[in-house]
């Protein structure tokens, strides 16, 4: 309950997000929302982080909590990506699927780190609690500066939020980074880390991120600048599909495969549609109902 009840926070903050904003991720909201945001994130932090200890206190963890407890999390990466991008105003834009790429991909491989040494190992700076200051403190940093400022162009087509967007970018790669090292000389593990599957991983996370990142700009009109929360929506299940996965095959020991027939399909169907778009007659209307379909599809494979 503990898991699902920081769950649902990060839910409510992104309906309230879609309520104001709709697929563009961009518009003026109150005040109270980004601070709602803010708060309703650093509890679902404190409440993730004290979840497992409850269960332990009370002789009630089990295999399929730790699998509902990361579950949870995963698609949260998703969600709070997606609601940062809506907070700071950086949606219509080709910059507005950057915080979706800098959340999910560490998370990425901090699974792919669990699944080899059975548990990801955080360093005195890290993601969790050092990134949930900097999110708390963008998210009200973004009532001070204002819609006009956040939206106000600096250095020819860029806004603060942009910036702030790649701002994130050298984090996540240190973090990244700092997974794979741990995947070949952390001393305890649970299976041996080799350069075969940790470049399966790489390589997947790369040709997802170049296939969504150059439909959503490519297509007869730009999907990033005209529903960039179906790009992102989309980009996360086609990452958490293979983290639910690497998170199962760690408790049945079962061999990782993270090129599934499912996520294959969408990354072929995404380059046909965008390669004949036009003798298919793919407009933008087409493509945000390629998009919805894809989602779904992923959302219930």
């Amino acid at each position: 309950m503990i898991t699902l009840a920081g769950f649902a926070l990060s839910i409510v903050s992104h309906i309230v997000l879609v309520y104001y904003q709709g697929m563009s991720m961009e518009g003026r909201l109150p005040d109270w929302v980004p601070i709602m945001v803010g708060v309703n994130y650093f509890v679902y932090i404190f409440l993730d982080n004290v979840d497992g200890k409850q269960a332990r206190r009370t002789h009630s963890s089990s295999v399929l909590g730790m699998l509902v407890d990361h579950g949870c999390d995963a698609y949260t990466s998703v969600i709070v990506a997606c609601n940062l991008t809506m907070v700071v105003q950086a949606g219509l834009s080709e910059y507005s699927i950057l915080p979706c790429f800098v959340s999910t991909i560490p998370f990425f491989f901090a699974t792919l780190e669990s699944y080899f040494i059975g548990g990801v190992y955080l360093p005195e700076i890290n993601a969790v609690s050092d990134g949930c200051i900097a999110y708390m403190f963008v998210c009200f940093g973004t009532v001070y500066l204002g819609y006009e400022e956040l939206t106000a162009l600096k250095n020819g087509n860029m806004r603060i939020s942009h910036y702030s967007a790649y701002a994130f970018i050298p984090a996540s790669i240190i973090f990244t980074l700092q997974n794979i090292y741990c995947i070949f000389f952390k001393e305890k593990r649970v299976r041996k880390g080799n350069i075969r599957a940790v470049s399966k991983a790489v390589l997947y996370v790369l040709i997802t991120s170049f296939i969504l990142n150059y439909c959503g700009n490519c297509f007869p009109e730009s999907m990033l600048k005209t529903a960039p929360l179906l790009v992102s929506y989309l980009f996360g299940l086609l990452l958490l599909r293979p983290i639910n996965l690497m998170q199962l095959h760690l408790v049945t020991a079962q061999p990782m495969n993270l090129w599934r027939r499912g996520s294959i399909l969408t990354l072929i169907i995404l380059m046909i549609t965008h390669v004949y778009a036009d003798s298919l007659g793919v407009g933008i209307r087409e493509a945000i109902v390629i998009y919805s379909v894809l989602i779904i599809f992923n959302l219930y494979l």
